[in-house]
């Protein structure tokens, strides 16, 4: 088939292209809507250390690493643990289940993610609460800057806030609009390739 001709079959099959884009783009969003609706809670810190060192190549990298190394400690079993028995009296019941539940929801509750050559920790918190959601980065971040050592062999190594913990106004997960632009997406590469494969 021609360029020519399968834009020609494009205009007299319009009306099933949108009807396949507006169907799988409503079921998406339906079945996004079935999920709790989570708020977010973010916040940013920085790791540091001092030392007598003068090449700045090297410490921006060990801080890097360090960073890393302390982003991925916090999906951890004996981290969730610290959290859970925090000052902050985090609601433990929202991780119900065996252990190996609880870990499971506790890794779909926190993202962290790490800002490359600068030593920075962004800590994301999801939850159907805000205040709970608050409690929890709350929680994190002071573990991570007064327990940091229990995860690193240094010892010349601080972690300050540079972004207190900051609230969502609105849900933030699902992700209703990406996940609708996302389906629509699929949705109108599969009604073409439909089309071009069953043209009758």
């Amino acid at each position: 088939m021609e360029f020519n001709d399968f834009l020609g079959l494009l205009r007299l099959k319009k009306q099933t292209i949108i009807t396949i884009i507006l169907v799988v783009t409503m079921m998406t969003v339906l079945v996004s809507l079935t999920q709790p609706l989570k708020y977010g809670v973010s916040s940013r810190l920085l790791v540091t250390q001092n030392t007598d060192t003068t090449d700045a190549y090297s410490l921006s990298r060990s801080n890097e690493y360090l960073g890393g190394l302390l982003a991925e400690v916090v999906y951890s079993g004996s981290f969730y643990d610290q959290v859970i028995n925090s000052q902050y009296k985090v609601d433990k019941n929202y991780f119900s289940g065996d252990y190996g539940k609880q870990i499971k929801k506790w890794q779909k509750t926190v993202e962290t993610k790490t800002k490359q050559d600068t030593g920075i920790i962004e800590i994301n918190i999801y939850h159907t609460q805000v205040s709970e959601a608050k409690k929890i980065a709350l929680a994190v971040n002071d573990i991570l800057i007064n327990k940091n050592q229990d995860y690193h062999g240094g010892n010349n190594v601080e972690i300050n806030i540079i972004d207190q913990p900051l609230a969502s106004n609105y849900p933030v997960k699902p992700n209703l609009i990406f996940n609708g632009l996302t389906a629509a997406a699929l949705a109108l590469l599969f009604s073409l390739f439909y089309i071009y494969i069953f043209p009758e």
